[in-house]
């Protein structure tokens, strides 16, 4: 380490996951059409920054005249700024 360069130690599990939350992009859980991917299809930054997610079915009509109209997802995603915090706290843990 030279220049007063800090490292953050990438060995630290807290530390990865943060990392790993910082590079989530709610963008890449969806599809072209909008559509919320399979948990699979999702790439591992995204899946981990992810806390959670709520799929309600709307529906229209009774009985035999009952169908499904839609499919709501809400994506919850875990908080950039406590990620950021893990860093820093790193950073400086690490002078």
């Amino acid at each position: 380490m030279t220049g007063g360069q800090k490292l953050i130690p990438m060995d630290d599990p807290a530390v990865l996951d943060a990392v790993q939350v910082l590079r989530g992009d709610i963008g890449k859980a969806f599809d072209e059409n909008g559509r919320l991917k399979p948990l699979s299809e999702i790439d591992p930054d995204t899946a981990a920054a992810i806390a959670s997610i709520e799929t309600e079915k709307i529906f229209e009509g009774e009985g035999a005249e009952r169908r499904l109209v839609g499919v709501v997802h809400r994506v919850q995603m875990r908080d950039k700024i406590e990620a950021l915090e893990i860093l820093l706290a790193a950073l400086e843990g690490n002078r």
